[in-house]
């Protein structure tokens, strides 16, 4: 009986050290396996993760007739040059007023006379002009002249006269010889004039006679400007 059983105990453990070399051998040659190269692919064989191309389309066509649409990337890169915003002229007198250059201010306001803002800029530069003048210890007489003449102009030309010429740039060249009489049309009815004005006319002109409008005092001659 011993004997029996001695031999089927050897049997079992011989058929356990089978087993367990054969499983053993199964593993390394799978290690094996795992651990081998890949073989390259082929140029024919797309790997699973490259996506589907998507066929080429032509980009839409720009509305605007010389303009061509481009890709975000394009702008950034391709920036359309745009012009220089030209300079305003009432910045332009700003300017010139800044750096000093008082006649090319006063100029390029006669340019453009009876824009009410003109005259205005012209009054300012005339200030000017006059306050140096007067440092100097020199003759303002022209300078008020025209500053005079500036202020009728702008009476003459002002909101709500009636009657009102039809070509206003037209009506001032026809005045432009023409003498305004300043003991007739005065100063108060001229909104151009500040205080300081008035006194430099009045201790060099004297005080006027009366305080017109403009355009009662030049009477026919201003009726047959605005026909």
């Amino acid at each position: 009986m011993s004997f029996v059983f001695v031999l089927l105990v050897a049997a079992l453990l011989g058929a356990t050290l089978w087993w367990l070399q054969r499983q053993q051998k199964r593993g390394r040659a799978e290690n094996i396996e795992r651990s081998r190269e890949l073989p390259p692919l082929s140029k024919e064989q797309l790997p699973d993760f490259t996506p589907i191309a998507k066929p080429a389309t032509a980009p839409p066509q720009s509305s605007v007739p010389g303009i061509v649409n481009e890709t975000s990337a394009d702008i950034t890169t391709k920036a359309v040059p745009q012009p220089a915003a030209a300079i305003h002229w009432p910045d332009q007198i700003k300017l010139l007023k800044d750096s000093a250059d008082l006649n090319a201010a006063l100029t390029l306001c006669q340019q453009q006379f009876p824009k009410a803002q003109a005259l205005q800029q012209a009054a300012i530069v005339l200030r000017l002009q006059m306050k140096q003048q007067l440092d100097r210890h020199q003759d303002i007489a022209p300078l008020l002249a025209k500053l005079y003449r500036c202020a009728v102009m702008a009476d003459l030309f002002r909101i709500g006269v009636v009657p009102k010429p039809a070509n206003a740039r037209a009506a001032m060249k026809q005045l432009a010889t023409h003498e305004f009489d300043y003991q007739q049309i005065g100063h108060q009815r001229l909104k151009l004039l500040n205080k300081s004005d008035i006194r430099l006319l009045e201790q060099r002109w004297g005080k006027p006679v009366s305080h017109s409008h403009s355009e009662a005092v030049l009477g026919a001659l201003w009726d047959n400007i605005c026909r």
